[in-house]
């Protein structure tokens, strides 16, 4: 079953428990209706550094972002699910990776940045803490203390 986030003030969140930015993935299914608000983005933050997959705008491709953004080389388009993973890595600077494909894809669509580490404070899917929400479905959202690699 998938949860719908479609008006400001919808997420979900995690602020306990979480996993350091240097050592992290989340993954999990999307379906995005529509992009709704300017930015569009789920994944880890400190409210000021963030390691995040979404949409900056309404009008810009699918990107990662982590002290700067990366964009894939394409976008899913609006209404159908992909699978998205993102993952950190390293010490001192992160490895940051982004992932997704349709459930017709045989490869990943990959980006990757080099960032900082940082101490998360919240983990989450839909409003993030300046409550800019993600309009769309979000499913089998998982969560690992480790960066696991694309096989």
């Amino acid at each position: 079953m998938a949860t719908r986030i479609n008006v400001t003030g919808e997420y979900m969140r995690r602020t306990t428990n979480l996993p350091v930015s240097t050592a992290f993935t989340l993954c999990g299914w999307a379906n995005l209706t529509r992009r709704a608000s300017a930015f569009q983005y789920w994944g880890l933050e400190d409210g000021a550094t963030f390691e995040i997959i979404g949409y900056p705008d309404t009008v810009a491709p699918f990107e990662i972002y982590q002290g700067g953004s990366t964009s894939f080389a394409s976008s899913p388009a609006d209404g159908v699910w992909f699978f998205y993973a993102i993952t950190g890595q390293g010490t001192g600077a992160t490895d940051f990776k982004g992932y997704w494909a349709l459930p017709t894809d045989t490869a990943f669509k990959t980006a990757q940045r080099t960032g900082a580490s940082f101490t998360p404070t919240g983990l989450y899917l839909g409003s993030d803490s300046f409550d800019e929400f993600v309009n769309g479905l979000f499913a089998w959202t998982k969560v690992y203390g480790a960066a696991l690699i694309e096989a």
